[in-house]
């Protein structure tokens, strides 16, 4: 059981791990460039009634909270690619 719990965790970090590479490569495009466009854009409208569903920046946003740093402190420090954490 240890080991399936312990393989889960190994997933769940390689997954935030490659999340926030990828943020970081969209964070340094230019901003002509379209992913760099859908993900700082907005989509004017109305959401469905109950619990929106989660976004894949509110998934960035989490991964950060864990790291105790902000979105914007994360940008930061992505804008350098020397000061990122050994392994991201």
């Amino acid at each position: 059981m240890c080991d399936r719990v312990g393989l889960f965790h190994d997933v769940a970090n390689r997954t935030q791990q490659r999340r926030m590479q990828y943020f970081g490569h969209v964070q340094r495009m230019d901003h002509t460039r379209y992913p760099k466009l859908v993900l700082s854009g907005y989509v004017h409208g109305t959401r469905k009634q109950g619990r929106p569903k989660k976004r894949w920046t509110d998934m960035v946003k989490d991964d950060c909270r864990q790291r105790d740093l902000d979105i914007h402190q994360a940008t930061e420090m992505i804008q350098h690619r020397s000061a990122e954490e050994p392994g991201t």
